[in-house]
């Protein structure tokens, strides 16, 4: 007997309900402030006077709110009435400068005994204002929150009314794959289509919150100067992001679902993981088409408001798929030999471990870059495709998969060198010393800004150019650096450069050196769903580490240039 249950989260309902509420009451107020402005547009006019006109203000801790306040009396058709309604937003706010200004300018006319234009509903003139201007920077301000907490609200609600489908049967207990429906049948959808709605709430998100601040930049320039620059980063990212959602967007509409089919289901550690995955496209003869496996385990750091959640490589294997024709498009072929010491699949908790395929090509218009959540488990089962393996796999074009060819090599008589120059990977150097600098220009203007208020100013900009400062170093550092390696028969040598001096020198005999391992290295997130797991090659000796090879981007390729190292320097698979 099979049944399916849906297990809903009552607590993410109930914790999504105020910001819910808060994001209708913004949205209603804007809503009503709309209506507002379009019954007075046609409002007829007279002239009045000021009883009274003030500006009034409140301050907290981090800012000063001005209130402009007024009250006046008008004549419509002979009949007095009197009115204190100023503008269309009532209250007081410090959303740019209009409170201070309107204020400032009834105090001026009042002083002076001014008459002032009242503007009064001709259906029931005790109904007036005096400022009938729609304030666009407040509406963007309200946004924020109609928006920001309407939507995350709405979004928890959603999330936790639909809750988590799963089937239950006898068959699932010893078979908990079979419990989750996205793998039941077999035909594992990707994440492409979540992940393209997850990219256009956040841009959506991003710019309602950012794009109201560039009303303030006038006034934040005059009163700030360069400070105003630093909001228009924010602006400026919100473009980036829509970018990026557009980009996803134009990918899933020509590729859709593209379900994929495990051989064996599910993958085995222990044995392989391999599948297919059609592609209605036109077929591509000369198709690269990269596939990258990852094990990686899911945990959350910090607590309360700071909690976050991480990913960690624990294992990663990457190569070329198979790339067939059909009548409909293509066919993509793969499979990896899985090590039988990692961990399987589990259900979504506070830590857990789950597996991830992703693929990637280009091709004419749109790329190829879907990732999908697959179910490992240590069946140790084998894949019929058995003559595929894709660590291995070499498509035309492609330079044949050698130790020799994964690694900067040369040869200088009897001795084999490797030379890791300067700025070997520009673009995470760009990214820390952009991203450093950033930090650092932005606490150097809030020392500046310090300077004239003082205060918790100091510190904040302490720390933005502390962190900066730091970043930019390592940044530094990484396009500064390179690294020699040489061995000769006899020895082996490093030799750690900063600016081309020599930093640190090594020299190891073959006899002393213990062994010959993987370390993994740096892990760049590469599109938001997708890690690359870079590896370097280390020989243990008896005064610490060696590095004989670095930022080999797959493990399969990483084991070659290790076996490579052991042969160079005759140590057998038993000394490890």
């Amino acid at each position: 007997m099979q049944f399916e249950k849906r297990k809903r989260s009552w607590f993410l309902v109930i914790f999504g309900l105020p910001f819910c509420a808060v994001g209708i009451y913004f949205l209603i107020t804007t809503a009503y402030s709309f209506y507002d402005a379009m019954r007075m547009a046609s409002w007829p006019q007279t002239q009045g006077e000021l009883t009274s006109a003030n500006t009034g203000s409140s301050n907290t801790d981090h800012a000063t709110t001005f209130h402009a306040a007024a009250q006046y009396r008008y004549w419509v058709d002979s009949i007095e009435y009197e009115g204190d309604r100023v503008a269309i937003h009532g209250g007081g706010d410090n959303v740019g400068q209009f409170q201070q200004r309107l204020g400032s300018q009834l105090e001026l006319m009042y002083l002076n005994q001014e008459p002032v234009t009242v503007y009064y509903n001709p259906s029931d003139p005790a109904e007036a204002i005096l400022n009938r201007d729609m304030r666009w920077e407040m509406i963007g301000f309200m946004s924020i929150f109609t928006v920001a907490f309407g939507g995350a609200g709405l979004a928890m609600m959603i999330f936790g009314l639909r809750g988590k489908r799963l089937i239950v049967s006898p068959e699932t207990t010893e078979k908990p794959w079979l419990a989750r429906p996205e793998w039941a049948d077999n035909r594992i959808r990707s994440s492409a289509r979540s992940g393209m709605y997850a990219i256009w709430f956040f841009a959506v998100l991003w710019n309602a919150i950012s794009l109201p601040a560039t009303f303030v930049v006038p006034d934040v320039w005059r009163e700030e100067g360069g400070l105003a620059l630093l909001i228009l980063l924010f602006p400026l990212i919100g473009v980036g992001m829509l970018y990026w959602a557009i980009k996803q967007t134009l990918e899933w509409r020509r590729f859709g679902y593209t379900p994929l089919t495990m051989n064996p289901f599910p993958g085995a550690i222990g044995g392989d993981v391999g599948g297919e995955i059609e592609l209605n496209v036109p077929y591509e003869d000369a198709l690269v088409c990269e596939v990258t496996l990852s094990c990686l385990y899911s945990y959350v750091t910090g607590s309360g408001d700071d909690r976050t959640r991480k990913e960690q490589v624990e294992w990663q294997d990457s190569g070329y798929a198979q790339v067939e024709r059909t009548a409909q498009g293509m066919r993509l072929r793969f499979r990896f030999a899985v090590p039988a010491e990692l961990r399987a699949s589990e259900d979504e908790s506070g830590d857990y471990y789950f597996w991830r395929l992703s693929i990637k090509a280009e091709l004419p218009g749109s790329d190829l870059n879907r990732s999908f959540t697959i179910p490992v488990y240590a069946t140790g089962e084998n894949s019929r495709f058995q003559q595929l393996d894709t660590s291995k796999l070499v498509p035309q074009g492609v330079p044949e998969l050698k130790a020799e060819s994964l690694l900067p090599l040369r040869y200088n008589g009897m001795v084999r060198e490797l030379y890791y120059p300067m700025f070997r990977q520009p673009w995470h150097v760009l990214m820390f010393i952009v991203m450093g600098s950033a930090f650092a220009i932005a606490g150097i203007i809030l020392w500046g800004k310090a300077a004239q208020e003082g205060g918790e100013l100091y510190f904040m900009g302490g720390i933005f150019t502390f962190i900066g400062s730091l970043v930019v170093l390592i940044g530094f550092n990484a396009a500064f650096s390179s690294l020699y390696v040489a061995w000769d028969g006899k020895q082996v040598s490093s030799i750690d450069c900063l600016l081309g001096i020599a930093i640190r020198r090594r020299n190891v005999d073959y006899q002393d050196v213990l062994g010959v391992e993987l370390k993994k290295g740096s892990i760049s997130n590469q599109n938001g769903h997708s890690h690359q797991t870079n590896y370097h090659v280390v020989a243990q000796t008896p005064k610490g580490e060696m590095v004989l090879a670095e930022n080999i981007d797959s493990h399969s390729k990483a084991k070659l240039v290790e076996a490579y190292f052991r042969e160079q320097l005759g140590l057998s698979e038993a000394t490890m």
